[in-house]
């Protein structure tokens, strides 16, 4: 994802036929991280990639959601 992403939702479980899949967070910024999830203390190193980042939702959050998505 690149510029324009920021607001969307990030989704896990996907359905690509079905479209249905459980929100689980926000995208509101970009980090830097090494190959094993750390954060990458100097991004121009090797091996460091740009991922977006943001606030993870809980299930408190997410299953009204979805609840919400399936009746409309």
């Amino acid at each position: 994802m690149g510029g324009g992403s920021s607001g969307g939702p990030r989704i896990t479980g996907l359905n690509p036929v079905t479209g249905v899949g459980t929100v689980v967070g926000d995208n509101t910024q970009s980090a830097f991280f090494d190959a094993k999830g750390a954060p990458c203390a100097d991004p121009s190193h090797d091996g460091c990639a740009r991922y977006l980042v943001g606030p993870q939702f809980s299930s408190a959050i997410t299953e009204p959601l979805y609840d919400r998505a399936r009746r409309a």
